[in-house]
Order: structure tokens, then C-alpha cells, then sequence
């Protein structure tokens, strides 16, 4: 199915600034090189950013009206998928479902909300058939969005003997590769409510939804597992860094200590795009802390790029003043510039478009 649009045509106004934004030198260039947007959410009143390239071939980070955003994940069809305390949001390309642009830049229009309740998201992915998945961490299951209730469960940890609202293993990330090696990173294996936070800083493991398997373990505050040039990434937030898993030791083997806390990860070719957060997570002891101070290290929000084959931090982006509890991090592929709209967005209305038959473009 695709859509065609009742008015079509050019001129949405632009996203409003994000403040003053930091970035390192090449940042635009490595924006254009690659043809990507980076979907940045955050805890914050404006919760997405957009980091892409102005008319100027300058980088561009825009913040749009989704307040409290906990995860983003782009899908494989162009859209795009947020998380907050209630509920999700699926946010459409106008470009390609309506022919909407705002001066040549592709704009994302709000399209679904869906009320979950609570669930205490802490990732989302969509899978090869286009189906949401979301850890929630509450629960402490994987489920699918649902029409007609907050969570179709499809994987419970097998140590589980309860799925109950008690955020009992700390569940914090999904990693689809295929049926084999889709996994889930934890914080431990408790099956008590509130149990992961006993002993977290050496009880976290990832393991595959198939059987349960452990692919890594003795790790602290895992997030975020990703597939991708031929390995397992992901980050131990507990000591800040991020490495890729030794599949036959089961060990984590660091690439690089990030600046910050790290928050969110996605990967496209060989690079790690890692969200970093100046806020730090909120548990009594976290040893990087100290390792922060001692070296004279002042984290911040903003984004990392990193050379996974050498594990160079080669790029970076620091969000001052906008974005202080940044939770995660997207790449919107084919495209090097891009704006949203809020669902309150009185630019909203004559973007109309009609459902017709045939393939979506």
C-alpha cells in the first residue's frame, strides 16, 4: 500500500534550533560521506533531535516536541519509532508517503500513537517483518506493539518465573541478527523484584532469545547489543565502554572508554554511533564515576563515532543546553537531511495524504 497526497508540495518551516550544538570538525563531512540522519532521543522536554546537514552542507541538529523520548529505532521502511513513559509514536517520511518536503529536507509526520501504559521501555527494534519489538524492562520481557492491549509477550528469560511490573533482571536491550542469535542484553539474572540492582556491576550477561544461551557474561549495566561486521557490540555502561563480545571466551572485550556515560548504540558499516549522557545512571555505586574525576573528565551529552576496527573515537557531537539525558540513538539511512513535526504542530493540517493500492516507494 502507499499513499499520494492531497496537497502536495514544499515549504514546511524548519525545526527549531537545538541551541548550541559542538561538533568536531568533520562531523558534517562524515554526514554527507555517508548519506545518513542520526535520530537522537532524550529524556528532555523536546525528547528527538535530528542531526543532519543544512543548505550549507553545515551539520543541523533540530529538536521536535516529543517530550520524555526513551528509545528510537529506525525501520527498514523509511519510518521511524519512538518510546515514551505511555505509549510509542511511528513517524512516517512525507517525502516518500506524500511527496512532503520543507526546502528539500525530508520531514517526518506523526502518524501512530500507541497508549501502553508504563512498560518501562529501554530499547526497540523492527524486525525483518517489519514488526516492533520493544524490552520492557518492567516486565522484564520482549514483546510486540498490539492493537488491542500494552504488550504481546513474545520472550520471557527462562530463569523468569513471573512476569510482573518488578524490573526483576534489568532487562536492557535487544540485538536481532536472525532466529539463532537474536539476544537480549541483562543486568543479572535475578528473578526477585528489583533484583539486578544486587551485585550489578559484575552480574550482566547477554544471551539469545532461542534457548537462552549465554553469548557474554560478567558485565556491568549492559545495553544495547547490535549484530554487525560479522560480530556482537555492545556498550558496559557500568564502566563506559564500548567493545564487541569474544563469542567463544563469552568475554566483553572493550574498543574504546567513552567520555560520558554511554546510553544508546547503533551501527552502520563500519562505524558505532554511541549516545553519551552527562547525567549520570542513578544507582549508589558506579566506579567510573571516580575514574571520570580522577582524569579530570567532565562527561556531556551528545553523540560518539567510533571506528569499530580500531576503535578510534573519530567524531563527535556535544549538546549544550538542549539535551542533558540523552537515551539513545538511530540511523536514518538514504538521506543527509531531515526535519519532524510534533503531533501538537499546527503545520500539521494540510499535510493530508490518501491511502491507495499498490506498492509503497
Amino acid at each position: 500500500m502507499s499513499e499520494e497526497p492531497a496537497n502536495a508540495g514544499e515549504g514546511t518551516p524548519p525545526e527549531s534550533p537545538a541551541g548550541l550544538t559542538e561538533c568536531s570538525r568533520l562531523f558534517g563531512h562524515w554526514l554527507a560521506s555517508e548519506n545518513v540522519v542520526l535520530a537522537i532521543s532524550s529524556l528532555d522536554e523536546r525528547g528527538l533531535a535530528l542531526a543532519s546537514l543544512d543548505d550549507k552542507k553545515q551539520p543541523a541538529f533540530g529538536l521536535f516536541d516529543y517530550p520524555g523520548v526513551r528509545a528510537v529505532a529506525a525501520a527498514p521502511d523509511g519510518s521511524l519509532w519512538l518510546s515514551q513513559k505511555l505509549g510509542l509514536w511511528r513517524l512516517e517520511n512525507g517525502a516518500r508517503t506524500g511527496g512532503f518536503t520543507a526546502d528539500k529536507r525530508e520531514v517526518y509526520l506523526p502518524r501512530l500513537q500507541h497508549i501502553t501504559g508504563d512498560l518501562g521501555i529501554t530499547d526497540l527494534a523492527v524486525d525483518g517483518n517489519g514488526a516492533l519489538l520493544m524490552c520492557s524492562g518492567s516486565l522484564s520481557i520482549v514483546g510486540k506493539a498490539c492493537a488491542d492491549a500494552s504488550i504481546e509477550p513474545v520472550w520471557k528469560p527462562p530463569f523468569l518465573t513471573k512476569i510482573a511490573p518488578e524490573n526483576r533482571c534489568g532487562l536492557s536491550g535487544l540485538g536481532l541478527y536472525d532466529a539463532a542469535r537474536h539476544c537480549v542484553s541483562l543486568c543479572s539474572r535475578s528473578d526477585q523484584p528489583d533484583g539486578w540492582k544486587k551485585g550489578y556491576l559484575e552480574s550482566g550477561v547477554v544471551m539469545t532469545i532461542q534457548d537462552g544461551s549465554i553469548l557474554c557474561e560478567g558485565l556491568s549495566l549492559p545495553r544495547a547489543p547490535r549484530w554487525g561486521q560479522g560480530g556482537l557490540f555492545l556498550l558496559n555502561a557500568g564502566t563506559a565502554e564500548f567493545g564487541r563480545v569474544d563469542l567463544d571466551s563469552k568475554r566483553f572485550v572493550p574498543l574504546c572508554q567513552c567520555p560520558a556515560y554511554p546510553t544508546g548504540l547503533a551501527l552502520h558499516g563500519h562505524w558505532a554511533i554511541i549516545a553519551v549522557t552527562e547525567e549520570p545512571p542513578d544507582l549508589p555505586a558506579l566506579p567510573v564515576r571516580d575514574s571520570f574525576a580522577s582524569r579530570g573528565i567532565k562527561p556531556f551529552s551528545g553523540l560518539l563515532l567510533v571506528d569499530t576496527r580500531t576503535g578510534d573515537i573519530a567524531h563527535n557531537a556535544r549538546f549544550e543546553n538542549s539535551m542533558k539525558q540523552v537515551t539513545g540513538v538511530a540511523v536514518i539511512t538514504r538521506t543527509h537531511a531531515a526535519v519532524a513535526l510534533g503531533p501538537h504542530d499546527e503545520k500539521l493540517a494540510p499535510l493530508v495524504t490518501l491511502r491507495r493500492s499498490g506498492p509503497r516507494t
